[in-house]
C-alpha cells in the first residue's frame, strides 16, 4: 500500500483548464499532483494547472516530466477488453515497486474518469479519488463493476521513491550501533594503552 503524503479534489476547484475548469475536466491533473508530492515535488492542482500546457483541455501527459525531469513518464496501455490476468498483474507489480498507477474507469454513470491508484485487495484496487469531497483513497468496485470491466486505460510515472519511515528507522538503529561499536574500540585502545605503559614502567 503507497501512501500519499496529499490527497486533492476536483470538486469545486474553478482554476481553468483551457475553457473548462478543473472541477469538470481536471481529474488528471489533482491525480498529477497528488503523485508529483509523493515522489518529492509539492504541488497543488492549482499550481500544477498553471504551469503546464495542455493539448486543448487535455492533460499533457509529458508536461509533469518537463516541469521535473525526475519524474518519468512511461506511457500508457489501453485495455478497452476485459483485463487480463497479465494487466492486472502488471498494475500490481508497478504498486508493489512504489508506483502510484492512474486508472482510466468508465461506468453506466460516469463516461471517463481517472483515479490513482495506491494499493490493491485481491483483484479490486484501492484509488485516491479526486471526485470525492473531502479526498479518500476508497475500492473501484464502490462504483458498481468488477476493475476488469471498469478500468479502460492506465498508465504510470517512476520517479525518486520517499524513504520510509521504516527505513528511517533502520538508519538510526544502524548508526546507534556504529557510535557504541565506536566507543567499545576507544575503550579497548585506552585499556591496552595502559597496559602497553605499565609493561614499558616494568621493563624499563
Amino acid at each position: 500500500m503507497i501512501t500519499l503524503p496529499k490527497l486533492f479534489t476536483q470538486v469545486g476547484n474553478l482554476t481553468p483548464i483551457g475553457n473548462s475548469t478543473i472541477n469538470n475536466i481536471g481529474c488528471l491533473t489533482v491525480d498529477a499532483s497528488m503523485a508529483a508530492t509523493y515522489f518529492g515535488h509539492a504541488i497543488d492542482p492549482s499550481t500544477l494547472a498553471r504551469s503546464v500546457k495542455y493539448v486543448g483541455n487535455l492533460w499533457n501527459w509529458t508536461e509533469l516530466s518537463r516541469l521535473y525531469p525526475d519524474i518519468v513518464y512511461k506511457g500508457q496501455v489501453q485495455t478497452p477488453d476485459i483485463l487480463s490476468n497479465d494487466q492486472m498483474n502488471q498494475i500490481k507489480g508497478l504498486i508493489d515497486k512504489g508506483y502510484p498507477v492512474f486508472l482510466q474507469i468508465q461506468t453506466d454513470s460516469i463516461p471517463e474518469h481517472w483515479l490513482l491508484a495506491v494499493g490493491y485487495n485481491g483483484d479490486d484496487f484501492l484509488c485516491a479519488d479526486p471526485l470525492k469531497t473531502p479526498p479518500i483513497v476508497h475500492p473501484i468496485t464502490d462504483y458498481g463493476l468488477p476493475p476488469k470491466e471498469a478500468i479502460y486505460a492506465f498508465a504510470w510515472y517512476e520517479g525518486k521513491l520517499p524513504v520510509s519511515t521504516d527505513a528511517l528507522k533502520e538508519c538510526l538503529i544502524q548508526h546507534t550501533v556504529l557510535v557504541t561499536e565506536n566507543l567499545n574500540l576507544k575503550e579497548q585502545i585506552k585499556s591496552l594503552t595502559t597496559k602497553l605503559s605499565q609493561i614499558k614502567t616494568i621493563v624499563g
